[in-house]
């Protein structure tokens, strides 16, 4: 971690980049944006998530406009990533997403807010009809105390998980350390779970995570995130047999909340600064 005597010089260094390299992290402003990287991606054998970027002062019906046309432009086989706090936790947008998703046959997927969010998430989750459940899926972090508890619950439901090292720590136990987290999830599942998607460009972590999932014979791929080096991982999804997609994210309201993280990783400083300068190399 930087210093806090480092972090307030930096961080203007940080906006400045991120709004130079946006471009290389975000597919664009529009969803037809996210599509075209998505076909890209999918002439080279890789799946897609596609998600909307908002603004926390973006109208709940705004985005979830944004998140139907997400749903009408996702291919068989990808699926969308919505944030249910953006639409207020309101059942009557997300009744029309649904109802839009079962006519599209794509798949839900909830990302993972703060931690003080998470019980009213499975509340949300456990009220839905059971043909509705059985078309989402959730988001777990390693940086979560809960997550295990979490992970059980989710397994009870038959839900898709997707595991991230996280982006918001727990401040009840804001020492865990990231893999260790990220791996307990990992054996919570593993044998268990009906679907596990390991988001993370750290490779030695990803093939930790399938030896484990493949030893209990638990059905797994790779998502990365678009813009971020990926060499390395997929090369591990590639020994390990696993099918990899790739998160791909439009609007460029993540450039505020983004700064905190980057600071907390110099590697991905390093990253965010040569892309800054057109030298990134994915």
């Amino acid at each position: 971690m930087l210093s806090r005597v480092a972090r307030p010089v930096l961080a203007p260094v940080v906006h400045w980049a991120l709004r130079r390299a946006a471009r290389a992290y975000v597919a664009g402003d529009r969803v037809q944006d996210a599509v075209r990287v998505a076909d890209r991606l999918a002439a080279r054998g890789l799946g897609a998530t596609l998600g909307f970027w908002n603004d926390k002062q973006d109208p709940p019906r705004l985005v979830a406009d944004h998140y139907l046309d997400c749903i009408r432009c996702c291919r068989i086989g990808d699926y969308v990533s919505i944030k249910l706090p953006a639409i207020d936790h309101s059942r009557v947008l997300f009744d029309q997403l649904a109802a839009e998703a079962r006519t599209a046959g794509v798949r839900l997927h909830f990302d993972a807010m703060q931690p003080h969010t998470a019980p009213r998430l499975q509340s949300f989750v456990d009220a839905l009809p059971a043909e509705v459940i059985a078309r989402i899926g959730v988001t777990l972090p390693g940086c979560w105390a809960r997550s295990p508890a979490d992970a059980d619950w989710a397994v009870e439901r038959a839900l898709p998980v997707r595991i991230v090292k996280g982006q918001w720590p727990d401040p009840e136990r804001p020492d865990i350390d990231l893999r260790t987290g990220f791996l307990r999830i990992v054996d919570s599942l593993a044998g268990r779970g009906t679907h596990v998607a390991v988001a993370t460009h750290d490779a030695p972590l990803a093939r930790q995570a399938f030896e484990r999932l493949a030893a209990c014979n638990t059905h797994s791929e790779l998502e990365l995130l678009y813009g971020l080096p990926r060499r390395h991982a997929l090369a591990v999804a590639a020994s390990a047999q696993v099918r990899a997609r790739v998160y791909i994210g439009y609007g460029f309201s993540f450039v505020p909340y983004a700064v905190g993280r980057l600071l907390d990783d110099p590697r991905r400083l390093v990253w965010l600064l040569r892309d800054a300068v057109g030298l990134g190399a994915r």
